[in-house]
């Protein structure tokens, strides 16, 4: 009797066994199942997960690869941009008529002075209000060099940068070493010093209202395409050279400057050489600004050292394009150029508006009023961030 009662339990066992449910907890062993294993042990909700993880890895590496692709095409396309508008800017003697040319002469030239004017004050921490000084000086030094020197006019463009720049040199470390408002102040003092100095020494050109550079009429027709050529270097110069700088260590070392002076001094950065070069050359283009303008008329006249005709329209093409980029001064400059010429024989009132707005855009912000119409833009039109390296 008895073995017949196991036997029936022992049935009833096999038949329960049987019939559970395969994700219930078995109270032997106290695990909880979730599905049949593999022959690895992973259930069926494992692997489901496992799945799941692949397949959101898989989408996240095809949206980092299509953002990839996106930014290689519009990289593409930029270069692209740029290599038209680069080979447009220097075939302008070629292509270009009189006058279009001599807005082009006009805009390179602004270029040279307001590139590094904006470089200065944007990361040397240098707001200087002195750029018709050194232009004054390059417009006579190129007098002096091919009137009384010899020296073919071409050369002594480059010689009145040369000049500038040892001007520079010699009161660059009383400029430098003064806080910002004394050093602008002090710039301004050694523009009127130059001006006074040079527009009352006969030896050099001063003492008259205007001198004849004689070298430079004898060119005759050529005189014009020759300017042209020498805005083209000048001004494509001074935009590779600043582009280039700030991708530099030395141009790190300013970018670092400008956000914590303290902290770059305690880093031991070579920010002391970076603001002396960026100095000596912003003089040195400043000078051989004035050389090529004056190379285009023929002429030398006081006027040379008119900050209307210099240090306003730097500022106001810093508070255009900003102080941080480098395409921001090109672009104000061709704007400021386009608009002088819209509106011509008003060339004093116009320069102080345009150098208030310039102001006005500065106080807003360092990027200028270009940063606003900047930050809409879907990509950087010359990035000066270097990637680091992988």
């Amino acid at each position: 009797m008895s073995d017949a009662r196991s036997e029936t339990n022992r049935n009833a066992a096999d038949r329960n066994a049987t019939d559970r449910d395969p994700t219930e907890r078995d109270p032997a062993d106290g695990n909880a199942t979730t599905g049949f294993s593999d022959g690895d042990g992973r259930t069926e909700a494992d692997a489901s997960r496992a799945n799941a993880g692949r397949s959101r890895s898989r989408s996240r590496s095809g949206r980092v690869a299509e953002s990839a692709r996106h930014g290689l095409l519009r990289g593409r396309a930029r270069g692209l941009a740029l290599a038209v508008l680069f080979l447009l800017v220097v075939t302008t003697p070629v292509w270009a008529s009189a006058s279009v040319s001599r807005l082009v002469v006009d805009a390179l030239v602004l270029v040279a002075v307001a590139q590094l004017w904006s470089y200065l004050a944007g990361t040397a921490g240098l707001v200087t209000l002195g750029a018709h000084g050194f232009a004054g000086v390059g417009a006579y030094a190129l007098w002096t060099l091919s009137e009384r020197g010899g020296i073919n006019p071409v050369v002594a463009v480059a010689g009145a940068g040369v000049v500038a720049l040892l001007v520079a040199a010699v009161v660059g470390p009383l400029v430098l070493r003064l806080a910002a408002v004394p050093a602008a102040l002090a710039t301004w003092v050694v523009a009127a010093v130059c001006t006074e100095v040079v527009t009352r020494t006969s030896q050099v050109g001063g003492g008259e209202p205007r001198r004849v550079i004689q070298p430079v009429v004898d060119l005759g027709s050529s005189r014009d395409g020759m300017a042209s050529w020498l805005a083209v270097v000048l001004g494509v110069g001074v935009v590779v050279l600043v582009y280039g700088h700030r991708r530099s260590r030395y141009g790190l070392a300013l970018v670092a400057f400008a956000d914590d002076p303290a902290v770059a001094s305690g880093l031991d950065l070579p920010v002391a050489g970076a603001r002396r070069t960026a100095w000596l050359v912003a003089a040195a283009a400043a000078g051989m600004a004035g050389a090529v303008a004056h190379f285009r008329t023929g002429e030398v006249a006081p006027s040379a050292f008119d900050p209307a005709v210099w240090t306003y329209p730097a500022v106001a093409v810093a508070g255009i394009g900003g102080l941080s980029t480098v395409e921001g001064p090109f672009l104000g400059a061709v704007l400021y150029v386009l608009l002088h010429e819209a509106i011509s024989g008003h060339d004093q009132a116009f320069a102080v508006v345009m150098a208030a707005a310039g102001v006005v855009g500065l106080v807003v912000g360092p990027d200028g009023w270009w940063g606003w119409a900047r930050r809409a833009l879907p990509f950087e039109p010359l990035p000066v961030r270097r990637r680091p390296s992988r």
